[in-house]
C-alpha cells in the first residue's frame, strides 16, 4: 500500500533527523548571534572607560605638571579593550556553544559547550589586547598616515579568533564537524569585520574606526552584531549545507 507522503530525503551517513517542528540549526545560530551581540554591547557598554588614564609626572611649557600622558592613556585604553573583548568573547562562546546543543538536541553538550565557549572567549578575548594592543598604538603612533587595512587587519585578529571559538564550541555542542565550525566562525567573524569598517566610516566619519575601540555608540553596537551575526550566519547556514534533509540533525546514536 502507498502512502500519500512523499518518503523523506535521505541523510548523509551517521546522522539522524530530530523530530519534526524543530528549528534549522542555521536560525538557532543566527539567533545565538543576535543574543551574544546584543549582549556583548550592553555589557560592554556599561563598562565602557572603566579605566580611566592615571596623571604622571611631565613637564609642560617648561612647568612640572601632573598628567595622564600618552603612556598612561595607551595603558588604559588596552585594559578598557581587555574589558570590552572578553565580554564580546564571552557572550559569543557562551551562545554558540548552547546553540550547537540544541541544535544538535543534546542538552548536556550544550551546556557544556556553552561553559567552554564562556571560558575560552573571556580568555581570548582578554589576552589578545594586552599582547597586541601597545605595539599596535606604537605603530600607528609612528605611522598615522596608515590606511584603513591596517586598522581593519588588527579588529580582524582580535574578533576573528573569538569567531573561531564561536565556531569550535558549536560544533561541540552540535558533536561534530569541529574543526569546519571553527574555520566558518573565523571567516564569518572577518567578513563582519569587514563590514563594520566600510559601515563605521560611512555612518559616523568621526567614530575613529583606527582606534581599536570606536569612539562613537553607533559603529560600536554595529562592530558587535556584525562580528556575532557574521559567524553564527556562517556556521549556522554555511555549515549545515550538507543536511540533505534541511532539518537540525546529531550525531548518529547521540543522546539528548
Amino acid at each position: 500500500m502507498t502512502s500519500d507522503h512523499p518518503s523523506p530525503p535521505p541523510l548523509s551517513r551517521g546522522v539522524e533527523p530530530l523530530p519534526r517542528g524543530g528549528r534549522h540549526p542555521g536560525v538557532i545560530a543566527l539567533l545565538a548571534g543576535l543574543v551574544a551581540g546584543l549582549a556583548a554591547f550592553g555589557l560592554g557598554e556599561a563598562v565602557h572607560d572603566y579605566y580611566k588614564p592615571e596623571n604622571a609626572a611631565t613637564t609642560l611649557n617648561g612647568n612640572a605638571v601632573s598628567m595622564p600622558t600618552i603612556h598612561t592613556m595607551a595603558v588604559a585604553h588596552t585594559r578598557n579593550m581587555a574589558i570590552a573583548y572578553s565580554i564580546l568573547g564571552g557572550c559569543l562562546g557562551l551562545c554558540l556553544g548552547l546553540a550547537g546543543g540544541i541544535a544538535g538536541g543534546g542538552t548536556r553538550r550544550g551546556a557544556a559547550a556553552g561553559a567552554a565557549g564562556l571560558v575560552l572567549g573571556i580568555l581570548a578575548g582578554r589576552q589578545l589586547p594586552l599582547a597586541l594592543a601597545m605595539r599596535y598604538s606604537r605603530y600607528m603612533d609612528a605611522h598615522p598616515e596608515a590606511d584603513m587595512l591596517l586598522p581593519m587587519a588588527m579588529h580582524g585578529t582580535y574578533w576573528g579568533v573569538l569567531g573561531l571559538i564561536g565556531g569550535l564550541v558549536f560544533g561541540i555542542g552540535l558533536g561534530r564537524g569541529f574543526l569546519k565550525f571553527a574555520l566558518l566562525g573565523l571567516a564569518g567573524a572577518l567578513a563582519g569585520t569587514v563590514l563594520c569598517e566600510i559601515a563605521g566610516v560611512f555612518l559616523d566619519p568621526l567614530a575613529e574606526t583606527s582606534d581599536p575601540l570606536f569612539a562613537s555608540l553607533t559603529p560600536r553596537l554595529i562592530a558587535r552584531l556584525g562580528v556575532a551575526l557574521g559567524a553564527a550566519a556562517a556556521i549556522g547556514f554555511l555549515g549545515m549545507r550538507g543536511d540533505a534533509s534541511g532539518e537540525p540533525i546529531r550525531p548518529h546514536g547521540a543522546r539528548a
